[in-house]
């Protein structure tokens, strides 16, 4: 029998990629008024890690403490999660724009995979073969190789976007192992401290003061949904819902930051580009359905490598 999918849980799922996918488009008009992305990520984090202390303040023994041996982890996967995948996010937009880093950051369920199969032993299948293939040539085409120039003129940016999604697929490995032993408010709230304080020592003021008037309504937004209302949300679904089943329905942030790329931004998508898009966004979709179905039959305690926690 089919397992039943909660449907107030896979609602928060899709609010919170709907969430994840805007951000893109608010990191654009973030560094177009001036804010670095090191200043972007490190505030949204600092504030976001503020927030969680007020808002759980009352349950603070419950929600903020957390055992020693556990906080190693939970930091570290802040610093690769909230820090180092999420910086990367944020400098691939700010060289390449929001649908060419989302498209490659997107690849993230490739690398997932081929992380889950050397370090956790989870099998590849002919699929999972033929997506990874269709992801690496779809990042290809998204790259432009058929071009020289404009591969080089973009390399940087690519790199970064590719890096983003490297790093998230460690993040997704680690993650779920750290979210098997903790509250979601917990590990969100470490996962902000830890890439914070990472990024403290780059920043030239630890509070954001002196930014554009202009910029504190989109950062008031990013951090909204990217840092706060996105990870609880997902992470609720997370818990009441498969995560395989979770990560099929995460892919639809793919589709929202991409269109808001191209339709709302005017970026070029030429004709290469765009069906190097649709390889991995069928990637993307192939890999979580995988996922699902691996998931469903796995034994008992088997570990299953998924996105949890943030994004990015």
């Amino acid at each position: 029998m089919k397992p039943r999918v909660p449907s107030g849980g896979a609602l928060l799922v899709l609010m919170s990629a709907t969430l994840w996918g805007i951000s893109g488009y608010m990191v654009h008009f973030l560094v177009l008024y001036g804010l670095s992305p090191v200043q972007v990520v490190y505030y949204a984090n600092g504030i976001g890690a503020i927030l969680f202390v007020i808002g759980l303040a009352p349950w603070g023994g419950r929600y903020l403490a957390a055992p020693w041996r556990a906080l190693p982890g939970l930091l570290a996967l802040g610093v690769i999660g909230g820090g180092m995948s999420f910086l990367l996010f944020t400098s691939g937009i700010a060289l390449i724009g929001v649908s060419l880093t989302t498209l490659l950051t997107s690849t993230h369920p490739t690398w997932t995979t081929l992380l889950a199969w050397r370090f956790l032993g989870e099998p590849v299948d002919r699929r999972r073969l033929m997506a990874i293939a269709a992801a690496l040539i779809g990042s290809a085409l998204v790259a432009r190789v058929d071009d020289p120039g404009a591969l080089q003129a973009n390399l940087i940016g690519l790199l970064f976007g590719l890096g983003s999604g490297v790093t998230y697929a460690i993040y997704n490995v680690l993650g779920k192992h750290v979210l098997a032993g903790s509250h979601p408010l917990t590990v969100t709230f470490y996962m902000l401290t830890g890439s914070a304080l990472a990024l403290l020592a780059f920043q030239p003021a630890p509070l954001p003061i002196g930014i554009a008037p202009q910029a504190v309504p989109w950062l008031v937004a990013f951090i909204a949904a990217e840092v706060v209302v996105g990870p609880v949300l997902y992470n609720v679904g997370l818990r009441v819902m498969s995560a395989g089943s979770v990560s099929v329905i995460a892919t639809w942030e793919l589709v929202v930051g991409v269109c808001l790329g191209v339709l709302a931004l005017g970026e070029p998508l030429d004709l290469p580009q765009a069906g190097g898009a649709l390889l991995v966004a069928g990637s993307v979709f192939i890999l979580s359905l995988t996922t699902s179905h691996h998931e469903a039959a796995a034994a008992p305690g088997e570990p299953v490598a998924v996105p949890v926690v943030a994004r990015c």
